[in-house]
């Protein structure tokens, strides 16, 4: 169990840690303001890892709606940076299901608040998957793919890709061994 643990944060951890400390290589917003709020998710993400094994499990409630501000980044990042406007109307309409897909499942399908949204958060981090897709897809059709190891985005990309891949589905199994632990 604490594996799995270990593998929802651990690379978001080292993620903040080299953010924060060369943070005066991300430039103006949006990028700028990337450290900061990876400290943010990293605390709402380690908080709400640890809130599943505790007693106070049951306000996981909260922890739902602050993992809203990590999807809500990223796509306000990605749809910033994305210059095709097709692509953004695309965007846009899959961000907008997802927000009306969070609130129905989270007031109406799931009869329990205190549970971690574990599926509607795997929805997000396809958009954001695609999004980042979309991103280097559209980076690599132009010149500047000859300079590309000086462009700081490329890598904040692929570092994000390879956390999404690996932290939806150990949020998704942590979820669920969290409720069988809970049953027994």
């Amino acid at each position: 169990m604490f594996l799995v643990l270990f593998l929802n944060i651990a690379p978001l951890v080292i993620a903040t840690t080299l953010a924060v400390v060369f943070r005066k290589n991300f430039g103006k917003p949006p990028l700028g303001y990337l450290p900061y709020y990876l400290v943010y998710i990293t605390l709402v993400v380690l908080i709400g890892d640890i809130m599943i094994f505790t007693p106070i499990r049951y306000n996981l409630w909260w922890f739902n709606i602050m993992m809203n501000g990590e999807v809500f980044f990223y796509f306000y990042l990605y749809y910033t940076l994305i210059q095709n406007k097709t692509v953004k109307k695309i965007l846009l309409i899959l961000f907008s299901i997802y927000v009306v897909y969070f609130c129905v499942n989270y007031f109406i399908l799931t009869d329990d608040w205190n549970i971690q949204q574990s599926i509607p958060f795997s929805v997000a981090y396809n958009i954001i998957i695609l999004a980042i897709f979309w991103f280097l897809i559209e980076f690599f059709k132009t010149d500047q793919i000859l300079k590309m190891f000086n462009h700081l985005i490329i890598w904040i990309s692929i570092g994000l890709l390879f956390y999404t891949i690996i932290s939806m589905p150990t949020a998704v199994s942590l979820h669920y061994l969290a409720r069988v632990e809970n049953m027994h």
